[in-house]
């Protein structure tokens, strides 16, 4: 494991190998869910996981990372080994997840306005209308 992770997550690679869920307790909350379904929609190995997900830094810094991992059977019974690597994926991931925000803000504020608001493209195509448009 490189000692890169200690500047991502704040944790040695020691803490990550002597407790397993450290890790897991490193997935940002709202991300979690998704991070269990995937691992365990792969239940024939090998099976091969990329996942984009946020975690938790140092204090209060969120980490974007892209996840592309490996999991085979091990030479024990029942043991699963994991290969992979994580990733720090770029601040666009940041803007894109503000945008995904501000969208779904905008739709709660016009959603329940009794008037007609509609957005347009150059090209008069419809990006937006509220449910007045009906």
């Amino acid at each position: 494991m490189s000692p890169y992770v200690y500047s991502l997550l704040a944790l040695t690679p020691e803490q990550l190998t002597k407790d397993s869920k450290a890790f897991f307790c490193r997935i940002h909350p709202e991300d979690r869910n998704m991070f269990l379904r995937a691992w365990e929609k792969h239940t024939h190995l090998p099976a091969t996981i990329r996942l984009e997900y946020r975690m938790l830094g140092k204090g209060t810094r969120v980490v974007w990372v892209q996840e592309n991992s490996v999991m085979s059977q091990g030479s024990i019974e029942n043991e699963m080994i994991c290969h992979g690597a994580l990733i720090e994926i770029p601040e666009h991931q940041h803007i894109k997840t503000e945008l995904q925000r501000w969208d779904r803000e905008l739709q709660s504020l016009t959603g329940n306005l009794p008037d007609i608001i509609g957005r347009f493209d150059r090209k008069n195509r419809v990006m937006y209308l509220n449910r007045w448009w009906d």
